[in-house]
């Protein structure tokens, strides 16, 4: 049975600093071989974006 190659994942955070909040954007990409629309997520509080970025990693364990 021929080895499947890994795929490379990409999780990227961006962080806007506004006077009375922060304005984070994440974007994923489960597989950057193929091109696909990247989902973008957008997010006021730290805890919701580290929800979302802990959601994205653990899928990896599910896809097993």
């Amino acid at each position: 049975m021929p080895r499947r190659q890994p795929r490379v994942a990409v999780c990227i955070l961006r962080v806007e600093v506004e006077p009375s909040r922060l304005i984070i954007t994440v974007t994923v990409n489960r597989d950057i071989a193929t091109a696909t629309a990247q989902p973008v997520t957008h997010f006021t509080d730290a805890k919701s974006a580290a929800a979302s970025v802990a959601e994205f990693l653990e899928s990896f364990t599910r896809d097993r």
